[in-house]
């Protein structure tokens, strides 16, 4: 385990609740991601996603960009899959509610990012 790793958040002490730990993972994950420390940002935000029941679209959006960047189309294209199991009315971004049907937003985003990265082909073939 790397250092950043080892310790949980201070808000996921025994009197923390679930859904402080949660933010405070996806936060310290997000900001690991924008450093470009991908491994660390995927704890994080796996840990964050699973406090929050796996129900919050925006973070295992967040989670599937995360395993795209580091490479791992496969567990990218999972996180993805189970945003596409929520209710289409529950997927945000950005905080609005997306205008068109929000699965197929959920998609889209994903292929924009693959694109930018140059493996489009692969994020197709594994959706």
């Amino acid at each position: 385990l790397t250092a950043g790793l080892a310790k949980a958040p201070k808000e996921c002490s025994r009197r923390g609740s679930a859904s402080s730990c949660a933010f405070a993972h996806a936060s310290r994950g997000l900001e690991a991601y924008q450093r470009g420390e991908l491994k660390l940002a995927k704890a994080d935000l796996k840990r964050s996603s699973e406090l929050s029941q796996d129900r919050d679209p925006v973070l295992l959006y967040n989670l599937a960009l995360a395993h795209a960047g580091d490479g791992d189309l496969l567990q990218a294209a999972d996180a993805l899959r189970m945003v596409l199991t929520l209710p289409a009315s529950s997927i945000k971004f950005d905080g609005d509610v997306v205008g068109r049907d929000s699965h197929e937003e959920t998609l889209i985003k994903f292929f924009e990012f693959c694109t930018r990265d140059g493996r489009a082909a692969a994020a197709e073939a594994e959706l």
